[in-house]
């Protein structure tokens, strides 16, 4: 059996108040330049980092983790002692990461995601580096071959691009900026803003004013999206050895995957605007707790998807027609997109007359509002679901603007049928699939006979 203790970073968790108590009170006399203030917290919290150092101390002298043959054991607590234990076979991915503040101290982040999300999806603990690395080895064994996936020169630069995630980098920076603003008494955010304005007084310029400034907004999250996929896809490799699927890569945060195959529940192909363009498809994978949102696992050109069969065997594409258009409801696919369209529209012709400083803004939110139109479009004649010959589902379903291909392996299914009374007589319905990473895929407007005899064995 294999026992080590847990790194003293591990427990900063549950003693970080204690350092905020201490450390921020410092900083933030520290960022207004006032010495006597700093010195006077600084010996005001002295006992209480003493106190915290002398718990964290405590808590990392009883706690221990351990491998053996069948189960992998988590000890831990001061007063009241606990312990966890999972069987191996549960697991289905271990991810070792090692930010810039891990590094510089020898620790690094160990990640167990289960095959299923219940009781538990996930477990994390922080290791000294080489034990980390030695317990995601032994948990799911590889041996180090040739990469299957390895992006470089031009390649490199469309994969960073189709990693950008806009939106989720939008609403990051945005809670860290309100938590640091929080935390340290600095308005980050006026600050954040008066710059986007300057910035915005730039493209004034050449565009009207509204404009300019939704086109500042965009550009600069843009920007911070692709900042943070270059660093996020350094150095990144996929590789396959056996049943273990091994991803690595980071620049800031060294990150090591381990997939079980044999776990893996899904993979997902977004077709993206982005990836139109570039004709290249990022593939996303899940495996029971383990959702891999964050960076897709490769990606894939137009054309050329059989390449994914290197890594997924089982993976296929649609075998035959998942949808019959003429028995679905345009409303429900064109009814949002459309409204908000035509709602658009409207309002440019109102502020031709009443506000014709708006009206170039809304003729450009109006000129977006069509690309979930032209999704929708799209959707109502290819969403749906069918089976494959290998006994794999594949189904595809579009939200805003983006098409999702979805290829399941896993026969730990649930199917829900819904329909109200008119499309009961129009013999259509809508079908909900879930999985045991707790997604949910909505398709609309399957004919209800072909979606009863969907089979649950795969």
């Amino acid at each position: 059996m294999n026992t080590v203790r847990l790194h003293p970073l591990h427990f900063t968790k549950f003693i970080r108040y204690g350092f905020v108590l201490c450390v921020f009170p410092v900083l933030r006399a520290l960022l207004v330049f006032d010495i006597a203030a700093a010195w006077t917290a600084f010996t005001q919290s002295a006992l209480i980092l003493i106190a915290v150092t002398i718990l964290a101390w405590l808590l990392w002298n009883h706690s221990e983790i351990s491998l053996d043959d069948t189960c992998f054991s988590a000890m831990y607590g001061l007063i009241i002692h606990r312990t966890d234990t999972f069987a191996r076979d549960r697991i289905s991915a271990v991810v070792v990461s090692r930010p810039i503040s891990y590094r510089l101290l020898g620790a690094a982040r160990l990640t167990l995601y289960f095959k299923s999300e219940k009781p538990l999806a996930s477990i994390s603990f922080t290791l000294p580096r080489a034990q980390a690395e030695r317990f995601a080895c032994e948990l799911l064994p590889a041996v180090q071959k040739p990469s299957v996936f390895e992006p470089a020169g031009f390649d490199r630069f469309l994969f960073v691009m189709l990693s950008a995630n806009v939106i989720a980098t939008s609403i990051l920076s945005v809670m860290t900026a309100y938590r640091v603003t929080k935390m340290l008494g600095q308005d980050f955010e006026t600050a954040a803003i008066t710059g986007l304005s300057q910035a915005a007084e730039l493209f004034s310029a050449w565009l009207p004013a509204g404009v300019s400034a939704l086109v500042t907004l965009v550009v600069f999250f843009a920007l911070l999206s692709v900042l943070r996929g270059l660093f996020s896809t350094t150095g990144f490799t996929v590789s396959r050895s056996g049943g273990i699927l091994v991803c690595r890569g980071g620049l800031l945060t060294k990150t090591e995957r381990r997939i079980a195959v044999s776990a893996i529940n899904a993979s997902t192909l977004h077709i993206t605007p982005w990836a139109r363009i570039l004709r290249r498809y990022p593939v996303y994978i899940t495996a029971g707790g383990f959702r891999g949102h964050e960076l897709p696992l490769i990606a894939v050109k137009k054309g050329d998807e059989k390449f994914l069969t290197r890594i997924l065997p089982e993976f296929c594409l649609p075998e035959k027609k998942m949808c019959n258009p003429r028995r679905k409801n345009w409303v429900a696919y064109f009814g949002k997109p459309g409204g908000v369209a035509g709602a658009l529209i409207v309002l440019w012709l109102v502020s031709r007359y009443a506000l014709p400083a708006l009206s170039s803004l809304l003729a450009l939110l109006f000129f977006i509002s069509l690309g979930p139109v032209i999704i929708a479009a799209e959707a109502f004649f290819r969403e749906g679901i069918c089976k494959n010959t290998n006994r794999t589902f594949s189904l595809s379903y579009s939200r805003f603007f983006t098409r999702y291909l979805v290829s399941l392996y896993t026969n730990d299914l649930s199917f829900e049928l819904k329909m109200h009374a008119l499309a009961a007589a129009e013999g259509r319905c809508d079908l909900k699939v879930r999985t045991p990473s707790h997604i949910t895929y909505r398709l609309r407007g399957l004919e209800y006979s072909e979606a009863k005899r969907l089979k649950f064995n795969i």
